[in-house]
Parts: C-alpha cells; sequence; structure tokens
C-alpha cells in the first residue's frame, strides 16, 4: 500500500491507538454513588458489553460492534481486517435477561464466553439515565430489530460507524463514564482494571 497524505495521518492514529490499547484501561467507580446498585463490565476477549439492572428485578446486556461481526456472523480473518482498517456498518445489541445477575453463573444467564466480568457499584439515577437513552436509540431504528444468527442479543443499526478506533471496548468505556465512572486509558482491547474509588 502507498502511503499518501490522506492515509497516512491514519496509519500513524492506528499506529498509536495499538500501542496505547496494549496498556492496561484503568475503571475507578464513583466515590459513595447513591443508592448504588451493581453494573457488570464484561470483557469476551476481544470485545466487551456492559449488563444494567432493571427496576422489573431482571437485566439488560448492551453491546456495540461491527455488523456483519456481530449480525451476519462473519468472523474470519478478512472480516476482521475489513473491519479493523475501514470505517463499517455498526450495531446496538441488546439482551434482556428475565432474572437478576449472578456473577457465579453470568456465562450461563447470558449465553455467551466470557474471559472476565467485573462488578462495579454505581448510582441507580445513573443506570436509569442511561438505560433510557439506549432504549431510545434502540427503539428509534426504522427497522425492526434483527436476531443474530450466533448471538443471544437483537441487534439495530447504530448511528456511529465502527472502527479500529471507535469499538466496543471505547464505547463500552463511553458508557461507563455516562455511570461515573473515571476511565484512564484508551479502551483499544478490553484489557480492564477496576481500581478502589477516590474518597472525595
Amino acid at each position: 500500500m502507498t502511503l499518501t497524505l490522506r492515509t497516512r495521518p491514519r496509519l500513524f492514529a492506528m499506529l498509536a491507538a495499538i500501542m496505547l490499547g496494549a496498556c492496561t484501561t484503568v475503571v475507578i467507580p464513583p466515590s459513595a454513588p447513591t443508592e448504588p446498585v451493581s453494573v457488570f463490565l464484561i470483557d469476551h476477549g476481544r470485545h466487551s458489553s456492559l449488563l444494567l439492572p432493571t427496576e422489573a428485578g431482571g437485566a439488560v446486556r448492551y453491546s456495540y460492534g461491527d455488523w456483519a461481526y456481530y449480525v451476519e456472523d462473519r468472523t474470519g480473518a478478512l472480516s476482521g481486517l475489513r473491519a479493523v482498517f475501514l470505517p463499517s456498518r455498526a450495531s446496538l445489541g441488546r439482551q434482556d435477561l428475565l432474572h437478576a445477575p449472578d456473577a457465579s453463573r453470568l456465562a450461563e444467564q447470558i449465553g455467551l464466553l466470557i474471559v472476565d466480568a467485573h462488578e462495579i457499584r454505581v448510582a441507580s439515577a445513573d443506570v436509569a439515565r442511561l438505560h433510557g437513552q439506549l432504549t431510545s436509540l434502540f427503539a428509534a431504528s426504522p427497522h425492526e430489530p434483527v436476531q443474530a444468527v450466533s448471538n443471544p442479543s437483537r441487534f439495530v443499526e447504530h448511528p456511529l460507524r465502527y472502527s479500529l478506533l471507535h469499538n466496543s471496548n471505547h464505547v463500552v468505556g463511553q458508557w461507563l463514564t455516562e455511570l461515573g465512572c473515571t476511565v484512564i486509558g484508551y479502551p483499544l482491547l478490553p484489557t480492564w482494571r477496576i481500581e478502589p474509588p477516590t474518597p472525595d
């Protein structure tokens, strides 16, 4: 590939992101959240999702990712390279759980591989606000949700395109920030470390 003035900055940005992504991303939960509830930051190996409790006693797992990978089950090497180097169609996934999440059997509850799961205590009002935003975004899709072939979630198209610099881990990091967490680092990979809240 010939480097032009247009492609060179993009390549440098990707290389910088890879170097940053090799470092652990630190998550610091809020200190003394009001009416705290537990959310689960889930590491699936290469990507992440976020599990939020609901007022009805169940939970909802939200995920963001490349449409071809999540929905069309195109997980081969060529599809992966396309998703990394070319901004692509993105998806917002939603999986509803009838029962409250159980940390000891989370993989069984959601039916997916879990490499690690981090329980984080945040304010219930922040959870309700984020849940409302994501529910509205999911409902705003002009098309019916699609049930993926090998994923228990239902998916709609996300308005922001997927790329190396805007992947599932990055978006989950943004959601954690909206829950009052401090996220330090660029979460290119799901290399999360949870640290104790900083006292006020």
